[in-house]
């Protein structure tokens, strides 16, 4: 018996491979152009690689992308978007975050490793392997005295900034691997834990508190309230009274954090939310998807 096989033409391999590549610089440009909103300023931030987490230095003098191939780009909104470069992950780049003053950046990537950048002087500070590979997130208090972070394992490690000492192991299960969040005072830690949030004190590691979805009318079983499909990105509000959660059915969902309810619900994303934040004020809420757009 002979079997016979279809071929692509070449021409339409090249037309592909361009397709593929103009997709990913859509997704990456997109996320780049949200944080135009808060640094302001023109934009031109050039990146051929796909940017996996975004940050901006509290006082807007810097941003920083995270990308997959393992580099982190940084940029000065006041010098004409100027651009520096800052390797060492080997592989995708998943979180980002500055100090309070801005000279320092964290960064976590799928290579299992934190690393500590001085930004003025681009070289590593610190580098710590956390022994859970690959990682997926990571969160760091307002205050920059906690950084959090969450991998592949469902284990979220809790240290102490300033002497580097690990203080908590969370095992936050099986279901729970993909984004982590820490209040802004440092004293409680979020994860997503399948299509809920499980809430924990970061100080002890004790469970206390969970969101889970609900129905509005509870016996008609009418107008679901919650996420359908698990959760991808989280962050909390600049005063801690609300959590903002993105999943990957493409909703945004904000949670009362003293009420246990919903608050605030968007639904414009076609795909997953990717990153999540609120803007310094806590009035405003911006998430980037991998459908390549960025709503507020």
């Amino acid at each position: 018996m002979t079997t016979s096989q279809t071929s692509i033409p070449e021409p339409q391999l090249r037309a592909m491979r361009v397709l593929y590549i103009a997709v990913a610089l859509t997704a990456a440009l997109s996320l780049l152009y949200a944080i135009q909103y808060f640094a302001g300023g023109p934009l031109r931030l050039p990146v051929t690689s796909g940017v996996q987490d975004l940050a901006r230095s509290p006082d807007g003098s810097r941003v920083a992308a995270g990308a997959t191939d393992g580099v982190i780009r940084l940029w000065d909104p006041r010098r004409g978007w100027s651009k520096r470069t800052l390797p060492g992950h080997q592989g995708p780049i998943t979180g980002l975050a500055f100090s309070p003053d801005g000279s320092r950046l964290y960064s976590a990537g799928h290579d299992g490793a934190i690393r500590l950048w001085d930004v003025s002087g681009e070289r590593i500070e610190k580098e710590v392997n956390a022994g859970d590979r690959p990682l997926n997130d990571l969160a760091l208090s307002a205050d920059g005295s906690t950084l959090a972070t969450i991998g592949d394992a469902g284990l979220i490690r809790i240290s102490d900034t300033e002497n580097g000492q690990e203080q908590h192991v969370i095992d936050a299960g099986e279901n729970a691997k993909l984004a982590v969040a820490l209040s802004p005072d440092g004293t409680a830690v979020a994860a997503g834990d399948a299509q809920n949030i499980q809430v924990w004190d970061a100080q002890t590691g004790a469970p206390v508190q969970r969101f889970e979805g609900y129905w509005e009318d509870e016996e008609e079983k009418e107008d679901w309230l919650g996420h359908e499909a698990e959760v991808t990105a989280l962050a909390f509000s600049p005063d801690g009274a609300y959590i903002a959660a993105g999943s990957a059915e493409g909703t945004t969902l904000i949670w009362d954090v003293a009420e246990g309810d919903i608050a605030g619900e968007a639904k414009g994303h076609l795909a997953t939310v990717l990153d999540i934040a609120f803007d310094p004020a806590g009035e405003h809420v911006l998430s980037g998807g991998s459908d390549n757009f960025v709503r507020r």
